[in-house]
């Protein structure tokens, strides 16, 4: 499985809409991992400048791809555009406040690999304090559920199950398991599930379309 995974070339798509200084080192992070990569920077017509400064900085280093838009199309157009032109087998869309650890680029192969029903595939992503981040693990958002969240009784789901809301409670780590969604954060799909399912709907400027993918992604039947 170790050849497998570290064979073929991942796609790393990030949105960017003047997203400041932490972008600087989500891309440091994502051209430091081993694995044959190309990083496709799709930018939503920003204007702090972070796009023109990175260009400057990885010059030289050709893994680098950037594709401007004229206005801000949203997030999922700008991931359907960064996923038109990418050539890897998998794709990997990262936000841009967000940093890979080392290998994780392997890790996520490997786990594809492992299991070829996995058809989305998400990770545990931690806050600034090193803390599991909202997201991580999610159930559909039905209007029951979506009560219970807003409301706040979705907090005493333990004790009343019936309460569950859309956020499920923190699980063991170190392990695949299986849900309903996941974060946004960072997902990851094979090119070949991406393109039959169509990417991500574009009626969504910004949130739920992570959700809608992780439905539509189990509705095929992965």
């Amino acid at each position: 499985m170790a050849d497998a995974a570290r064979a073929g070339l991942t796609s790393i798509i990030v949105v960017a809409a003047d997203s400041g200084a932490p972008l600087r080192a989500c891309v440091a992070s994502v051209l430091a991992q081993p694995d044959a990569l190309e990083l496709i920077l799709v930018d939503n017509a920003s204007r702090d400048g972070e796009v023109e400064r990175l260009l400057a900085a990885h010059a030289a280093d050709t893994r680098l791809r950037v594709l401007r838009n004229a206005a801000n199309l949203g997030f999922g157009p700008a991931c359907n555009r960064g996923a038109a032109m990418a050539s890897g087998d998998v794709l990997v869309f990262l936000n841009p406040d967000c940093e890979l650890r080392a290998d994780t680029v392997y890790g996520l192969r490997a786990a594809l690999d492992d299991d070829r029903r996995i058809g989305l595939l998400g990770l545990c992503v931690l806050d600034a304090q090193g803390h599991p981040a909202r997201g991580n693990r999610r159930r559909d958002p039905s209007l029951r559920r979506v009560f219970m969240t807003l409301s706040g009784l979705a907090r005493w789901e333990r004790r009343h199950p019936g309460w569950a809301g859309v956020e499920m409670p923190a699980g063991a780590s170190g392990r695949v398991e299986y849900l309903e969604a996941v974060s946004g954060a960072c997902m990851v799909l094979p090119r070949a599930v991406f393109a039959r399912l169509g990417g991500f709907d574009e009626g969504y400027f910004l949130h739920v379309e992570d959700l809608d993918l992780c439905r539509r992604v189990r509705d095929a039947g992965w």
